[in-house]
């Protein structure tokens, strides 16, 4: 029988050390063997691995280079496992989830630092604290916070009429990030287009009740879904006007086409008529990793971390 393992680039392995070459010891063929082969300090080298190559960008996103480097580390330890290894590329569709690094949003003088941890979708997809919208405009400026008529108590929050009339903005520093909340008293366009049109130069926008995630389209000014407490932060007391703060605001969306590749390694021998597919994949922050198939091994020497396909083999 053939032994032949397909990884997606991204997912962490738990190879053991390559072992001696008698068959007893050189496959993981039975549940004891594979439980004894992954241990808490293996799992933790190659999570330590994996996190320190998204430090390039905040992710491991296909075709960017924390992909890359993470590809090439799962190349090395198949090959140190002594399988044979092959690079399969192809190109994807970036689009749905298309921070092509990680939004930034922090709190940077008026009050203590603070930087706020970033979601996906919004804060629809995720527990983040805020989240690009889709198709933001990029964009990376520091700037002071202004407060468009939002009312934080949840009690009440629903009949706010934030964004909703051009008072909202009066004395408001020009480029400033506006703090703009979801409600039924005006459209989410006259939010948007009032804010931007009246001068801001990003938007904070969120909901009182959960999570959000729109469609912005037509904007050309960044803009992130935030969640109440987050609102709160950067409103500092304020629910209109100038709140005293000035926050970074980061947004860096790049929908595209780009090109990447799948790590397939198979053992040296074997049947080529008995086969299964295994698959790895990422747990980065946007679409990642794809799913092979191959050839039936008698076992595997690999896990399979949760994450988002987005191609195929």
């Amino acid at each position: 029988m053939r032994k032949l393992v397909a990884l997606a680039a991204v997912g962490a392995l738990v190879f053991a050390a390559p072992a001696a070459a008698d068959r007893d010891h050189s496959t993981n063929n039975t549940s004891k063997k594979l439980r004894d082969a992954v241990t808490v300090a293996g799992i933790l080298e190659h999570e330590t691995a994996f996190q320190g190559f998204s430090a390039l960008g905040g992710n491991r996103l296909s075709g960017a280079p924390g992909y890359d480097l993470s590809a090439d580390y799962v190349a090395g330890q198949a090959e140190a496992a002594g399988l044979t290894v092959s690079r399969q590329a192809f190109d994807y569709d970036l689009d749905l989830l298309a921070d092509y690094t990680a939004p930034v949003l922090s709190i940077v003088s008026g009050a203590p630092a603070r930087a706020f941890v970033p979601g996906i979708g919004g804060t629809l997809f995720s527990e983040g604290d805020f989240g690009s919208m889709y198709a933001s405009p990029s964009g990376d400026l520091t700037r002071p916070v202004w407060a468009a008529d939002i009312d934080l108590n949840p009690a009440t929050a629903a009949s706010n009429t934030s964004g909703c009339q051009a008072a909202d903005y009066a004395g408001m520093p020009a480029g400033a990030i506006v703090l703009l909340q979801d409600g039924a008293s005006c459209s989410l366009g006259t939010k948007f287009f009032g804010a931007q049109g009246l001068g801001a130069g990003a938007i904070f926008f969120f909901d009182a009740a959960g999570g959000t995630w729109i469609n912005v389209t037509g904007i050309s000014i960044p803009s992130v879904a935030g969640r109440l407490d987050s609102a709160s932060a950067l409103a500092n007391g304020v629910e209109q006007g100038s709140t005293g703060l000035t926050a970074r605001m980061k947004v860096d969306w790049r929908p595209g086409t780009y090109p990447t590749s799948n790590v397939i390694a198979e053992t040296p021998t074997g049947d080529p008529d008995n086969v299964i597919a295994t698959r790895s994949a990422s747990s980065g922050s946007a679409p990642r990793s794809t799913a092979c198939w191959a050839r039936r091994p008698t076992s595997t020497a690999c896990r399979s971390p949760s994450g988002t396909r987005s191609g195929r083999c």
